[in-house]
Formats: C-alpha cells, structure tokens, sequence
C-alpha cells in the first residue's frame, strides 16, 4: 500500500473535549448510546463514561492519543483489529533499529521481517528506507528483501469515528470496558464484543395505520436514467476504506461497512477485477465481474449464479433492504440472455431485468419493496431460444442506494426479539398470557416486555412453503393457502370472496410483481418472468382462469429487431388459461386483481410459509404460554405457537 493511500484514510484533527485552562469540567449526565453486538445483538444503554481514548496516527507512522468527550460523537465504527495501535508499533520497531542494544536491534529487525505481522505495512516500512541513521537504512533493506519474498497485501483497518459536527476521522478506538444501565439491568459494554457505537436511537420505519399507497417497481436499461447524488457506487478498485484491492483478494465480506454481502451458490466462481468471490476453489481470470477463468480462449465460461444480500452497514447479522439496484452488463450477444432478479426479504421476485445484446448496457430496478437479495445469472425463463447463445458474460460497477432494516425472516434457530427504539435481543422467548412475552436475553438476564413496545419476534424457525399450493393474497395483505376447488377456502381466514382477492399465484414460483403502469387503463395483470400481459377481461372461476387470446403482452425493451425476444422466436408462453389441476411451474404466471399494497400494520408469518397481515380486519387479541390469539371481526384464531416463525408490528404503540 502506497503512502498517499494511507494519508487518504488518516486525518488529522483537533484535539477535542480539553477543558479550557483555569475551569472545572462538569461531570456529565449518563450518555444514551446504541451498541450493536457482533452477534447480531442491539442494545440502547445509559453509560456514565466521559470520554474514548482516541489514537490518530498521522502518514509517517506517528501516533497522537486524544481524549474525546462521549457527548460529541455521533458514531463509531469499530474494525476487528484495527491498524492504529499496529502502525504504532511499527513505528517503535523501527525506531528500535538504531537503539544503542545489539539485542534490541536484532529483535526489531526480526519482528520487522515477519511477513505475518509487518507484511501489510510494506510501502510504510518503505517509506522510511531515507532516513539519516546509517544503521536504519541498512536494516530496513534487509527487511524489505525478506517481506518481498513472501508479500501478502492485507488492507489496513481503521475504526471510523464521526463526530455530530459532522466531521469523521479514522484511528483507533481503543479497548474499552463501559458499565451500562438497560432496563434495569447493570450490564458490561467491551470493545472486543462490539461492531459499532451510535448516538442515534433508531427507530424501524412505521407506516400510518391504513396506508394503502400501491407498491411501484420500475425497470431501467439507462445508467442516467437512474443514478442520483444518493447512489452507492462499488467499482471495486478499493475498499470501503479506500485500500486499493489487489489481486485473487477474497471481497465476499470486503464492502459489509457499505451494507452488500456476496453470497455465492453453487458451483462456480466470480472474478471481480482479478478479485475473487469462491463458491469452489478454482483460478480466478479476466479483469471484470463474472468470468471464470478468461485468460486466452480456452476458458470455460462462467455459468454460475452471482448471488448477494444486504445488511445494515457495518453489521452483517442485520438484514437490510434497497429502493435502488443496478449494475453494467457486458458482451452480452444476444436479447434476454441475462436476467438481475430482486428478491424481498420473504423471497418474493419483486423484479426481472432482462439483458439487452451489448458491449457494454446497463441494468436496474427501483422497487418500493425493499430489495433485500439480488442474482445474476443466465435467462432460465426462456420456453424457445437459439441453442447458440453465448453464456460467457461481465459485470462492472455495482450502484445501490442506502441500505435501511428490514424485518428478519429467521434464518437459524436462534430467537430474536426487536424493540420499537431498534433494541434488539437474542435469547429465549416465552409467552406470557396478557399480551406479553418474556426473554431470557443473551447478556441480560430475564426481562419482561409488553406486546406493544415490540416490533419484531422471531422464533426461530425458518419458514418453508409447502410445495404445489395456490396462494391467495388478500387486499389487506394476507397470504394464505387456499383450495380453489372448494371456493377459494382458508384454514386461517375462511371462505374468500373473489373481490378480496388481490393476487394469485402458486407456491411452485415466488411472488412476482408488476411494474409502474400496468394497471394504468386495465382490471388485472399477469406477470409472467418473461412477458406481461395487463388485461381489460379476467374469468375467475374454482376450476382455473382465462382471458382473451389477443391479449398484448409486455416486454422489455431489450431487442430492437424483434420486440419478441430471440429474432424470429417468441420466448413467451403460448397459452390463453390457466386450469389449477393441470398447471406446471412453468407455465403459472402470478395473477394481481389489484394493485399490491404494503402491509399497514404488519403480520404474523407462519412455517409453513403462510403470512397473516395485521390491520384493521385481523388483530392480536391476547398471547397465552401455547398460542397466540387473533380476532377476525367475531371470529377468534387460535395460532400454536409452534406454528409460529415470526411477529412483525408496523404501527407500534412507542413510548418516550
């Protein structure tokens, strides 16, 4: 690493907090601050610390200790091991090589040459190969040779401190130990156990009881269409703390402070730039996203699937979602080829870009459903294509906008309850009878927490949908499994009328939804991955459904020859109805009555994968040990608990 790149990323600041000459410092009131725990823990504390030990170190290698009063920080950011006190050290070392003790000279350079220890500080040890100490030159070269033979190019990390003037700076944060107060409980707050400190009490995003705004997703195929001065962008060339990513570098985890995951399936193998996100243990090649080992011609295409998720920033155990994702697509040779699929966070296909034929196009979606993962990968949706389409494809440049929580399906088995202030614990959950549940919470200890200051439980099970099953969602959100033989009929809700029926689709396929516009003039949409199809005229009936057969179908825009996909060929289903007996995954497109609408209020997700959404037709009336208790107008629902994966509140009852 180069002197600039470390200059980049070391400011230089003020010293801050130091009381005046001739006053008395007031002793301050207990500070409020968010923890987030490496385990995916988030507690708000009361500490009564004054003030965190601060090391900056400036591009030369010196260090400056500065105490910074706790009442002006906004953030912090806290790294593994951070490269302050490690620089620190060099420095001394290197010092050392010119002590008036043979032995400690010969200790110093000995540890210098430790490719494990002083590898990564390659260009700083460099650096200092002018210095005027004849013996400091000589040794350093010595060290230099031997860290050149085996070099391993580790980036450097620094916490990141930003204070609520605005200002950041990047050092070190120190070991610290607080004591805290939470809710009653005396708890001990270690640096070693923390990925960030924050000022903010973030509170998950409510929505207005009643809030039926329809959901909008829009396809771009124009980068300036759709970046803005808020877009992320990832070009991999550097690191979120501007280290320069060197070859065969491992970056599944690399840009977790920006809040993006890789997470590879399968076999195959992703190169970004000469970097590497494995899924098997294979030679990376080429200089872009997505080739599998392109050096000359005899390479073998890359066929895998590029597959990541979002978090929070800095907090990978904290899924989080996206309103903006797009990305570069290259030497792509034919029409719908490629495809960027969006997930929410339950797996619902919120949205398909299909690749035009490009040297270099862009693909990108805007959902107001949180995009919570997104895969590239080859076209699977296409029923008649040319054989000979070539699958060797790239990707460059990744644009997504500010990572935000999202509610957590479970993901393992260990429960998880979320507070209206962002709290979050883990531990194991028991309901109380009256609306209350009570926690033995990692860390904590037993406490107990009313229903109406919770926003988030998850029991930890994950939900699996039950496959070959017609899914029903409701005009207020609910999904459920119904037999439409037998009238559109509910085990949880009852018989359904055909008017409360928003969507349908079937469990063998994810939830797809429609794009801004297709309800602009018509009663009902079928959204296919491949095609559209907005219908004036829908027959509904037990047996199956149907519509008119010169229906127009919409496609992307990704083919200026044939507005139908591979010149010549239709890739479209054929098909005019649907028969529920007879359908194959293949060939089931989701059907939306109306408009999709965000839940209001929230939901109750089951394990079979059935969703009850909360509002103003379903409520929880009470929690007893073995159940939860719902009210449907007159009608009560008794759920098992061991029914139950997850409670999710929109509209919470906050206190101050």
């Amino acid at each position: 690493m180069c002197l600039c790149l470390i200059s980049q990323f070391i400011l230089n600041c003020p010293l801050l907090g130091r009381p005046t000459s001739g006053t008395t410092e007031q002793t301050p009131l207990a500070q409020t601050l968010q923890f987030y725990f490496a385990d995916g823990r988030v507690i708000a504390a009361n500490v009564k610390a004054t003030h965190i030990d601060w090391t900056s170190v400036a591009d030369d290698g010196r260090s400056e200790l500065r105490k910074i009063r706790l009442a002006d920080i906004q953030k912090i950011i806290l790294t593994e091991s951070p490269a302050a006190k490690q620089i620190a050290e060099i420095r001394q070392l290197i010092e050392q090589l010119d002590s008036d003790t043979y032995f400690q000279r010969e200790a110093a350079e000995k540890k210098l040459s430790d490719p494990k220890f002083a590898a990564a500080f390659y260009d700083l040890i460099a650096q200092r190969t002018n210095d005027d100490r004849l013996e400091v030159r000589y040794r350093l070269r010595r060290i230099l040779a031997r860290l050149d033979d085996d070099r391993v190019q580790a980036p450097l990390r620094f916490d990141t401190l930003t204070l609520k003037s605005g200002e950041t700076m990047q050092g070190d944060a120190g070991v610290f130990e607080w004591q805290g107060d939470f809710l009653d409980q005396k708890i001990t707050l270690r640096r070693n156990e923390l990925t960030m400190v924050d000022a903010s009490r973030n509170q998950p995003v409510v929505r207005p009881p009643g809030d039926s705004t329809p959901i909008q997703v829009k396809l771009f195929y124009r980068h300036d269409d759709f970046v803005n001065d808020e877009i992320r962008r990832i070009d991999f060339s550097e690191d979120p703390s501007g280290n320069t990513l060197e070859r065969r570098d491992n970056v599944n985890d690399v840009f977790i402070p920006w809040g993006l995951q890789f997470t590879p399936q399968g076999k195959g193998y992703i190169g970004i730039p000469g970097f590497s996100i494995p899924s098997d243990d294979l030679p990376v090649g080429g200089k872009s996203i997505a080739r599998f080992n392109d050096f000359g011609r005899n390479g073998i295409p890359y066929k895998g699937v590029i597959s990541f998720r979002f978090c929070v920033p800095n907090q990978a155990n904290l899924p989080a979602g996206v309103t903006k994702f797009g990305t570069f697509i290259a030497t792509v040779d034919s029409p719908r080829a490629f495809v960027l699929e969006a997930f929410d966070v339950h797996g619902d296909l919120v949205g398909v870009v299909e690749s035009p034929a490009t040297d270099c196009g862009f693909l990108g979606i805007e959902s107001s459903v949180p995009i919570h993962q997104v895969q590239i990968r080859a076209n699977p949706y296409l029923y008649r294509v040319d054989g000979n389409v070539d699958e060797d494809f790239a990707l460059d440049t990744f644009f997504f906008s500010e990572p935000t929580p999202v509610a957590t399906p479970p993901k393992n088995n260990r429960p998880l309850v979320v507070l209206g202030d962002g709290t979050r614990f883990t531990g194991k959950i028991n309901f109380q009878p009256g609306n209350k549940i009570q926690l033995d919470a990692t860390g904590i200890g037993k406490i107990t927490v009313p229903l109406a200051k919770v926003a988030e439980i998850s029991l930890g099970r994950v939900p699996t949908l039950e496959p070959q099953k017609w899914i029903a969602t409701t005009t207020d959100g609910s999904s459920v499994f119904v037999d439409p033989a037998a009238g559109f009929e509910s085990r949880w809700l009852g018989k359904i009328a055909f008017n409360d029926i928003a969507s349908l689709h079937n469990s063998s396929n994810p939830k797809r939804y429609p794009i801004a516009g297709d309800f602009d003039e018509v009663n009902a949409v079928l959204v296919y991955p491949t095609c559209r199809l907005p219908l004036a005229k829908i027959k509904l009936t037990d047996t199956g459904y149907s519509w008119p057969k010169n229906s127009q179908k919409y496609l992307q825009p990704v083919d200026e020859k044939s507005p139908l996909g591979i010149p010549g060929l239709d890739p479209t289903p054929q098909v005019n109805r649907v028969i529920f007996s007879e359908a194959t995954a293949d060939t089931i497109p989701t059907l939306w009555r109306k408009k999709p609408t965000p839940l209001a209020s929230g939901y109750v997700r089951l394990i079979d994968g059935q969703t009850l959404a909360l509002g103003s037709k379903l409520k929880i009336k009470t929690t007893q040990t073995d159940a939860i208790v719902l009210t449907n107008g007159r009608r009560e629902i008794r759920l098992p608990i061991d029914q139950v994966s997850s409670i999710f509140q929109t509209t919470l009852a906050l206190s101050d």
